[in-house]
């Protein structure tokens, strides 16, 4: 999944777009403040039919554009994590893709795409965060 800042892009990891959702004009401000006006219940849909296509999948890829909003990218992740279903009269949370990576979002193919990539200081490779904390692997944790 891509973060751009006019549209979201869901891809397969084989570079395949699923699904580009666009920014929602207008709903940058009041309620989705920071968070740059997404559609995040048309993401949440989208996530929820590749999980019913793919059921053993956790992993996720999340790209951020450099300008995207910090609120943004921790909104991207909640919805991508889990979402509250109700099974017999009770709400529970119903996991999606819950172990996230981050990396960074390809350069946009522009006239200023080379120079924009050879003025970049953050590396262009994925970095993978998968941190496990509660098993005490995390390198943040010193094991």
């Amino acid at each position: 999944m891509v973060i751009h800042a006019d549209r979201l892009v869901v891809a397969d990891n084989q570079g395949g777009v699923i699904k580009t959702i666009a920014r929602i004009e207008g709903e940058d401000e009041g309620e989705n403040e920071g968070e740059g006006g997404y559609d995040f219940l048309l993401l949440k849909d989208v996530m929820k039919e590749i999980k019913s296509r793919v059921p053993d999948k956790k992993d996720v890829i999340i790209m951020p554009a450099r300008e995207t909003a910090y609120q943004a990218l921790v909104t991207v992740m909640d919805t991508v994590r889990s979402y509250d279903a109700v099974v017999a009269g009770s709400v529970l949370e119903a996991e999606l893709f819950p172990e996230i990576s981050l990396g960074d979002a390809p350069v946009a193919e522009t006239d200023e795409a080379p120079e924009a990539a050879r003025a970049s200081t953050r590396p262009q490779s994925v970095t993978r965060l998968n941190c496990c904390l509660a098993d005490g692997c995390c390198p943040a944790s010193g094991s």
